[in-house]
């Protein structure tokens, strides 16, 4: 796409200071062609593009089935379990007549949830702000997701019903379920919003484990798979790549960019406009800049500031082609851009970037090797054993399934007697012993055979997602 000050390569993008607008954005099908990210305007800050009405053609361009009315109405309704889940949420189901209680209570919001997760999309346009400042009526800011918890909690009391009616003689439930959740994540890891697609992974993660349990749990587990992979398909496309969430991240950067700058009379000649400012610190709930700040910031200028944002994007862009093993190496050296930048607006404006990318690395790597075990499953139900290499793994796309993206190799696979295991090398991209680590970053992650302690603490259970992250 062409920058704001000049043509060059396509630019990856990552999170802002100033998250983008709350918005959900389904992926195209499995098998549509993913053509290009869309060319934005070139930001002017003599007069601003309306990135609003851009972004909202982008995200509801041939969508006719939006949810996000039921997903507001699941967050108004949707209630905590006032206490620690436990192994409620990881299974096999343990009598526990609060869970149940809660669950029971609970039944109108989890309706919801499965048909909202059944939509095509679920995406909240952005509006103006009728303040009476052209720039800041149409400045692209947080708006307040309403319940972005509830996909949490929605998730935990799926998965807890799943466990339950499993030890009901209802096992097709737990599955069931668990497709729901990846459906209603892959709403989340779409926007442009990268709070959202750190939320997406973390639910997904929980549907991933609750799908393998059931095989560890399951009788016939082959049979399972077979009468699973058809819907998990569906239910489960490809995760889209991170640089389409940091596409609306730069458009949001650039946006601020030509809004806070005035032009004066001379060319060099810039003012800070203060509503602007104000906002900037109202969404970071700080000051933002002191006196000094401001005059270097007009000082510098719209067009250095601008190039030094894309030459930025530009080296975000070069780190994520990068596979893992090398880009974890020089991530130091992509943050320093921000964090040792002499421009107080880039320092505010652009962000440090690994947590996104593992996270969505953590997303493709637990999706393919769950696909991978059902797929492994389902073959030994039709020729009696399990493949010995994931070579002999009869699946259409097995080239890309088999690849560990942390490694950029493949997933480590080794036939044990009547077993198998399969892990990732995870954030650190080396074999450590098959030491499994549940938070992904010090050891192995092993997918199978199950571990134990999928979810280690109460603060996890209660919030979906590890207390400490990379």
């Amino acid at each position: 796409m062409a920058s704001g000050t000049q043509d060059h390569c396509h630019l990856a993008r990552t999170l802002g200071s100033l998250a983008v607008a709350c918005l959900f954005w389904c992926p195209p099908p499995v098998g549509a062609a993913v053509g290009g990210e869309p060319e934005p305007p070139i930001p002017n800050a003599a007069d601003p593009v309306d990135y609003i009405a851009w972004m909202n053609a982008q995200l509801g361009a041939a969508i006719e089935n939006n949810t996000w009315e039921l997903y507001r109405q699941i967050s108004r309704e949707i209630q905590p379990f006032p206490g620690d889940l436990g192994e409620a949420l990881d299974g096999p189901w343990s009598e526990n007549l609060a869970v149940r209680g809660w669950l029971a209570a609970q039944a109108r919001p989890l309706a919801k949830f499965r048909e909202a997760a059944d939509g095509q999309a679920a995406f909240q346009l952005q509006e103006p702000r009728p303040t009476g400042d052209a720039r800041l009526d149409r400045l692209m800011v947080a708006l307040p997701m309403p319940g972005l918890m509830s996909f949490t909690i929605a998730t935990q009391a799926l998965l807890a019903d799943g466990y339950y009616r499993w030890e009901k003689g209802e096992p097709e439930r737990l599955t069931d379920n668990a497709l729901v959740v990846l459906r209603a994540a892959h709403h989340l890891e779409s926007c442009p919003w990268v709070l959202g697609r750190l939320l997406a992974a973390s639910i997904a993660a929980q549907a991933y484990q609750a799908l393998r349990n059931a095989l560890s749990l399951s009788d016939d587990p082959d049979a399972l798979a077979a009468k699973v992979l058809a819907g998990l398909e569906a239910a489960d496309p490809p995760w889209s790549p991170i640089t389409r969430t940091y596409l609306f991240e730069q458009v949001t950067a650039w946006d601020f960019c030509q809004r806070v700058f005035v032009p004066g009379k001379g060319s060099s000649d810039w003012s800070l406009h203060g509503p602007v400012v104000d906002a900037l610190a109202a969404a970071k709930g700080s000051a933002t800049w002191d006196r000094e700040q401001r005059e270097e910031i007009a000082r510098i200028g719209f067009e250095k500031t601008l190039e030094e944002v894309d030459e930025y994007f530009d080296a975000v862009d070069r780190w994520c082609a990068k596979p893992w093993p090398w880009a974890s190496r020089h991530v130091v050296d992509l943050n320093k851009r921000a964090v040792d930048s002499d421009n107080p607006l880039c320092r505010t404006l652009l962000p440090l970037l690994q947590r996104p990318r593992v996270v969505a690395l953590r997303a493709i790597a637990d999706r393919r090797a769950t696909h991978l075990i059902f797929h492994i499953f389902a073959q030994r139900g039709r020729n009696g054993s399990f493949p010995w290499t994931l070579d002999q793994v009869e699946i259409v796309d097995l080239g890309e399934m088999r690849i560990d993206p942390f490694a950029d190799e493949l997933f480590l696979y080794r036939r044990t007697g009547d077993e198998f295991l399969l892990f990732s090398r995870a954030d650190n991209a080396r074999i450590d012993r098959v030491r499994h680590d549940p938070h992904w970053q010090t050891g192995d992650f092993v997918f199978w055979p199950v571990q134990q302690e999928t979810t280690n603490s109460a603060e996890e259970r209660r919030t979906g997602s590890p207390a400490s992250g990379p």
